[in-house]
This record gives C-alpha cells, sequence and structure tokens, in this order.
C-alpha cells in the first residue's frame, strides 16, 4: 500500500555516491541542503503530478 508514496531524501550529504545510494535504495528524488523552496516545491510537483493519458 505505500510503495506507491514517493520518498524524498533531504540532506546535507551531496557526493555523487550518497546520490546515487540513496535512489538505489529506493528514493524518488535527492535534494542536497542548502535549496531553494522553489527546487524542493518543483520536485514535489513532479513526483506527483498525474501521468499523462
Amino acid at each position: 500500500e505505500f510503495a506507491r508514496i514517493p520518498v524524498v531524501i533531504i540532506t546535507t550529504e551531496g557526493t555523487e555516491d550518497d546520490t546515487e545510494r540513496g535512489m538505489q535504495a529506493g528514493a524518488a528524488a535527492y535534494v542536497k541542503k542548502p535549496f531553494r523552496n522553489e527546487e524542493l516545491l518543483g520536485v514535489i510537483d513532479r513526483l506527483t503530478a498525474s501521468p499523462a493519458a
């Protein structure tokens, strides 16, 4: 039931290895701090958008 909920990792760890590990663990997105509010809102919009018909 919860498998369809996208997970966004928000972290200060920003190496390519960290990002790759997070995505391999099943994260839908990886946002590095510091970030702009617009960046996070864009990620959320993308992940919650209805699929095109």
